[in-house]
């Protein structure tokens, strides 16, 4: 449905600080009081309810519980900040979580990723299966399966994919994260 591999601009948010493209990657960095940042993939379609989603990431800087990855389900507008994440955090943890206005909590146990280094590229890989009651959610590391949850309670509706990175509340030091060949898929 839709690749980038960031050689030319396709629409992605751009600014000063934050939200950057470069020769050959996208760029997220967390700022001061703005702690989190979600770029939404351009594309001017509403994603399948059998989604994948994949890119290449690594984040260069951040604390050690500094997220980033992708996300499916997204809605952002003046009524909610909803979305399902598939983040890794520079310590290697990686996780599924659901947010709501804005409110991210973790589905699934943060599971460490073997010989993770934060500084070297890793492949993320994420599912997301919207059924009739429930979404089928899964996420994988360097082609190994590293979580999976149905969420059956009050399931998030198709939205926006992208990609997004966090720091957490009274850290100091901003996260960023650096992604490649982003793509998004049917199943």
């Amino acid at each position: 449905m839709f690749a980038d591999d960031f050689s030319q601009n396709k629409g992605w948010p751009r600014d000063d600080f934050s939200y950057g493209q470069y020769p050959g990657y996208y760029s997220l960095t967390t700022h001061g009081d703005n702690l989190e940042h979600f770029a939404n993939a351009p594309i001017n379609v509403l994603p399948p309810k059998a989604t994948s989603l994949s890119v290449k990431m690594r984040m260069p800087d951040g604390e050690p519980d500094g997220q980033a990855g992708l996300y499916c389900h997204g809605r952002r507008d003046q009524n909610a900040d909803d979305g399902y994440e598939f983040h890794i955090r520079r310590d290697g943890r990686a996780s599924i979580a659901k947010r709501i206005k804005g409110d991210a909590r973790d589905l699934t146990l943060a599971e460490r990723i073997p010989r993770y280094r934060a500084d070297k590229l890793v492949t993320l890989r994420a599912v997301c299966l919207q059924e009739p009651r429930r979404v089928l959610l899964t996420f994988w590391v360097n082609d190994e399966r590293v979580a999976t949850v149905v969420d059956d309670e009050s399931p998030l509706k198709a939205g926006a994919v992208g990609l997004m990175a966090r720091q957490t509340s009274g850290n100091r030091r901003s996260t960023a994260a650096h992604f490649d060949d982003f793509r998004l898929g049917r199943l």
